[in-house]
C-alpha cells in the first residue's frame, strides 16, 4: 500500500495547516510541476487545492496561471478519484 505524503503550509493567520498530497506531476506542455492536495480526503465533498511549485525549493508555491492548466489538473483529479465530488481551488499560501 502507498504511504501517504503530506505538506504543511502556513495560512494567513500564521497557523500551520497539514495537507495530504493527492498527486504531484510535471506537465510537459508548460514545463511546470504541480501539486494537488487536500485537507479533507474522507468527506463526501472534498476541497482540493492545486499549485505549481519548484521541485528544488519546496517552499515556493504559485497559483495556477491559466484555464488550460486548470482543465488538465481537473481531468487528472477526476481520473484519480472519480467516485468523489470535489471543489478544486487555486491555493497560494506562500
Amino acid at each position: 500500500m502507498d504511504e501517504k505524503k503530506y505538506l504543511e503550509l502556513i495560512d494567513e493567520n500564521d497557523k500551520v495547516i497539514k495537507y495530504e498530497i493527492i498527486m504531484a506531476f510535471k506537465l510537459e506542455e508548460t514545463n511546470k510541476y504541480y501539486v494537488v492536495y487536500t485537507d479533507n480526503l474522507e468527506n463526501d465533498v472534498i476541497n482540493i487545492y492545486a499549485a505549481n511549485y519548484d521541485p528544488f525549493d519546496d517552499t515556493k508555491f504559485e497559483k495556477i496561471a491559466t484555464e488550460k492548466e486548470w482543465q488538465i489538473i481537473a481531468a487528472q483529479v477526476k481520473e484519480l478519484i472519480p467516485q468523489k465530488n470535489f471543489n478544486l481551488q487555486n491555493k497560494n499560501d506562500n
